[in-house]
């Protein structure tokens, strides 16, 4: 009965997506033939992300991907999204998981006036009777910008594209109890990005790219047996459409919008990597449909998000019994939007502050995390609940950082057996809580950052999560800002109640996005 309920409740709320995907799709129509009549939805609103104005046009408009390195160096993870938090402008806020980045631009010249849309024409330069179909000249509407890539945009605005790439280069020593000093030389991540807007300003894209051997799961090339990468190099490709400012709609594979620390990308982080709480509650990437807004109401106050996801994390295929993993964010920026989906606060203004708050229900999961995780041994599933809260501060330098998160579930055992053909038993789901602190000071007269961090991770009763913590200060050169920075940290890491029981994690590592 339970299992025909969720199949109901998995089809009503399908349904209900198909129809605003169906609705949206009405509104690119529209504003396809809006742009053949000559006119645009919204002439007053300014130019897409990513967009510039012909040279022609009557005002200079600011170059929109020449954000700060701090905001336009974006990675893993995404690229810096500014939700509520977000850099504002004619967009307005961007909501988590895993956005374009914006800024705001001045307004074009009209589009000429084309004729009405036809299914296929010859690509001849476009004139007077120019329509969509038609060659979209670039003049001069190529640019660069350190630490957000190249970009390439028509002249009209309705094509545009930013290539990026980064790479973080690391040096790691680990000092283990009763184990000699070890130390690995790798490259963390190294990725590309494609980003930009097609057939008008309203429908954005992203494609991000990973080939670092531990982005691909590639393990020690000394072990042919496990030399073999165990995942794609997608890490990210979606589509947005961005016609209703109240209901916008994202379609791919993206980051969800789990803790704050996850969503911003592994670029714009104040120490090497993130902590211990990301690395045992956080939700990952995930294959699915969202709808939010980055902007509820245009008071620059609120954004949401509400999403439905395979529940099988990066690279999910195949058929399954509607086993979907469901999500809700919401978040408040009660002085206005700011880069609040980037460590450190470079712009040293006034305080700033976001707070953020999510839930998913993971409907019997395949893995032990929700969507990401180990599959347990008995093969059965996991119905889990998780929580999260978190909030960002930025003043005059300081940035501070704090999350928290809870997960609890119930275990419905599989049939796998054992070597000797007896049942295997099922272990107890990971429920457990996790806090994580952090803060860091950029020095006004030196590009000099002080950071430290500490975080727990603490399993409940009866639980298979065992208890972790952490302690770490860094040092960060910022050559410019995250673009170009150098980091090193020192870690304490233990299992027990005393500091003492525990090993040592010394890292450096250079960052350098183009």
């Amino acid at each position: 009965m339970r299992n025909q309920f969720h199949r109901l409740a998995s089809g009503a709320v399908l349904s209900a997506v198909l129809w605003a995907l169906i609705a949206t799709s009405s509104a690119v129509a529209q504003e396809v033939q809006d742009v053949d009549s000559g006119t645009e939805a919204g002439d007053d609103e300014s130019l897409p992300p990513e967009v510039e104005p012909s040279p022609s046009s009557a005002a200079p408009a600011a170059d929109p991907v020449a954000v700060s390195p701090a905001a336009s160096a974006t990675g893993d993870e995404g690229t810096t999204p500014t939700s509520p938090g977000g850099t504002s402008g004619a967009d307005g806020p961007t909501p988590p998981g895993e956005a374009i980045e914006t800024t705001s631009e001045n307004t074009p010249e009209a589009v000429p006036e084309a004729p009405a849309f036809v299914p296929h024409r010859e690509h001849t330069e476009p004139g007077d009777d120019a329509h969509p179909m038609d060659n979209h000249p670039v003049t001069g509407n190529i640019h660069f910008a350190p630490g957000g890539g190249l970009r390439i945009q028509s002249d009209d605005g309705h094509f545009g594209v930013r290539l990026s790439a980064r790479v973080q280069p690391r040096w790691t020593v680990v000092n283990l109890p009763g184990i000699s000093p070890e130390h690995e030389i790798t490259l963390r991540r190294a990725r590309v990005k494609f980003q930009g807007n097609l057939f008008g300003p309203d429908v954005r894209f992203k494609l991000e790219l990973a080939f670092s051997p531990a982005d691909l799961g590639v393990r020690d090339n000394l072990d042919p047996d496990t030399r073999t990468p165990t995942r794609s190099p997608l890490l990210s490709y979606f589509v947005e459409f961005r016609h209703l400012r109240e209901a916008e709609v994202r379609v791919g594979q993206f980051k969800v919008a789990s803790n704050r620390q996850r969503v911003i990308s592994s670029a714009n982080l104040q120490l090497v990597d993130r902590s211990i709480l990301n690395s045992e509650f956080t939700l990952d990437r995930d294959v699915g449909i969202q709808v939010g807004s980055r902007d509820i109401g245009g008071l620059d106050l609120f954004t949401y998000s509400v999403g439905i996801y395979s529940g099988r994390g990066r690279d999910a295929r195949g058929f399954g019994d509607f086993n979907l993993m469901y999500l809700g964010h919401f978040e408040v920026t009660p002085f206005g939007s700011f880069e609040a989906y980037a460590e450190g606060d470079f712009e040293r203004t006034g305080p700033r502050l976001a707070v953020g708050t999510s839930y998913a229900f993971m409907d019997r999961g395949a893995r032990d995390r929700g969507p990401i995780g180990s599959p347990p041994a008995d093969g059965g599933t996991t119905t889990s609940h998780h929580y999260f809260a978190d909030l960002m501060f930025k003043w005059a330098g300081l940035s501070v950082l704090s999350e928290f998160a809870w997960r609890d579930g119930s275990r419905a055992p599989g049939g796998n057996l054992d070597d000797s053909g007896l049942p295997i038993p099922a272990v107890p789901p990971r429920d457990g809580w996790g806090l994580n602190a952090q803060g860091g000071y950029i020095l006004p007269w030196f590009p000099l950052g002080i950071e430290g961090r500490y975080a727990i991770v603490h399993g409940l009763e009866d639980s298979s999560l065992g208890d972790r913590q952490e302690v770490t200060g860094g040092l960060s050169y910022y050559f410019m800002e995250h673009a170009y920075k150098i980091q090193a940290d020192y870690s304490r890491l233990w299992r027990t109640d005393s500091m003492t029981d525990g090993s040592d994690r010394v890292r450096v590592q250079l960052e350098l996005s183009l």
